[in-house]
């Protein structure tokens, strides 16, 4: 399981994170078999609390530490 998919485990799931950021499930679930769009990515992390660095490392780059272990508390 991708770093992406167990923080949208941790937040509540898909459908909740679908919720959180007002898309509809379908869009949020092709996201986690592709990737979530640049362009979407700092709303993304607004809502639901999940770095943009584990949400796009191809973009902006792979988590700090402190990052990654804010993420998780």
């Amino acid at each position: 399981m991708s770093e992406l998919h167990s923080e949208i485990k941790r937040v509540g799931g898909v459908t909740k994170v679908a919720e959180m950021i007002g898309k509809p499930l379908g869009t949020v679930s092709s996201w986690l078999s592709r990737r979530v769009p640049a362009e979407e990515v700092l709303a993304f992390e607004a809502a639901t609390g999940i770095s943009r660095h584990v949400i796009r490392p191809d973009v902006f780059g792979e988590a700090k530490p402190a990052v990654a272990r804010a993420a998780v508390d």
